[in-house]
């Protein structure tokens, strides 16, 4: 609601100012939480316990953290090629319901991208090519926020492929270390799946370009 009211009505500068001190704070509640999430993380790093039960509550709805609970569930049980499977398909999906969430609340290029994305999946086109279109329209449209982590969402990418796909010309068998399975989700939970949408970085970094624009032709 707010990025759509503010980015197509003609505010005044106070107002974006305003807005963007609102998200500040909820950034910096978020950084606390991710804070927290870490100390939790050293504390119980002899028994591999990621999460608690009170964090999954930051996810959507109790799909998501029912999916979630099987990644960690996976992940728990050293069963690591299959833990970057299900991290990365539900990356996707993740995407997909901000997506959707966006489009609800009245984001032009949002509600264009869904319905491109909608046409792909009615027309039988390769589920890769979906998924690429998901992740590109929020690495083109949320970048400030996005391509923070990108390449963690490339090396999850890559790390999928060689799980899912044996290749039959290579008698080695490609199994993720557990720092590296362990690395990802936590990266995959703090920077996409903890965050609501819209990415709101992009919003806060416009507030201040108009702020100092205004202040330039003073």
């Amino acid at each position: 609601f707010f990025s759509n009211y503010f980015l197509n009505q003609k505010c005044d500068t106070a107002r974006i100012i305003l807005l963007s001190l609102f998200h500040r704070k909820r950034a910096e509640s978020d950084s606390r939480n991710r804070m927290d999430r870490a100390e939790f993380r050293r504390h119980n790093r002899g028994q591999k316990i990621l999460f608690d039960e009170k964090e999954l509550n930051v996810l959507d709805n109790n799909e998501s953290r029912t999916y979630f609970k099987e990644i960690l569930q996976s992940y728990y049980s050293q069963n690591y090629r299959a833990t970057i499977v299900l991290l990365y398909s539900f990356v996707i999906y993740d995407l997909f319901i901000k997506l959707q969430t966006m489009t609800n609340e009245g984001d032009r290029k949002a509600t264009n991208k869904l319905n491109e994305i909608n046409a792909m999946i009615a027309d039988d086109q390769k589920y890769s090519l979906v998924e690429n279109a998901i992740i590109d329209f929020f690495k083109d449209n949320c970048s400030l926020y996005f391509n923070r982590f990108v390449e963690d969402i490339e090396y999850l990418k890559n790390c999928r492929n060689k799980c899912a796909h044996l290749k039959v010309n290579d008698n080695s068998l490609y199994v993720p270390s557990d720092y590296h399975a362990r690395m990802l989700i936590c990266s995959m939970f703090d920077n996409i799946l903890s965050v609501k949408a819209p990415f709101i970085m992009d919003l806060f970094s416009f507030g201040f370009k108009v702020a100092n624009v205004d202040a330039q032709n003073e």
